[in-house]
């Protein structure tokens, strides 16, 4: 995981976005080699708000970089980080998980993260029937 972009666009778009935590095999990143984007917010969530919109956005621009991916996985941190959706995005769009808590549901949010972090890819949308 990288927080390296927290403060700084990601150098290869001509959109400026900042995505807040980033997983990934590289250590230079690009939107082409993001595998799992999570943003943080300590305010609570709602999908019209910054957190929502800017998701959406970034979404674009993974599957922009990568048109392999089937699917691409977000996360949100919101509610002073105390709460955790997963946003999956396809080609027609997204949807969002109910909220988590991880702190009264710490096997829930151990097991998406261990699926996230230890999956197989395509567990996380990429289409192994595609080499690049």
């Amino acid at each position: 995981w990288f927080g390296l972009h927290t403060t700084r666009p990601v150098g290869t778009s001509d959109i400026n976005r900042k995505p807040d935590l980033v997983l990934s095999d590289e250590v230079e990143l690009q939107w082409n080699n993001m595998l799992v984007v999570a943003e943080l917010s300590s305010t609570m969530y709602s999908s019209a708000d910054h957190a929502g919109k800017t998701l959406d956005a970034k979404a674009w621009l993974v599957f922009r970089d990568q048109p392999w991916r089937r699917f691409v996985l977000f996360l949100s941190f919101c509610n002073e980080y105390r709460e955790l959706r997963v946003h999956l995005y396809d080609h027609s769009g997204g949807i969002v998980t109910p909220p988590v808590d991880i702190h009264r549901e710490p096997d829930t949010f151990q097991y998406i993260m261990a699926c996230i972090v230890f999956g197989r890819r395509d567990c996380i949308g990429f289409d192994l029937t595609i080499t690049m």
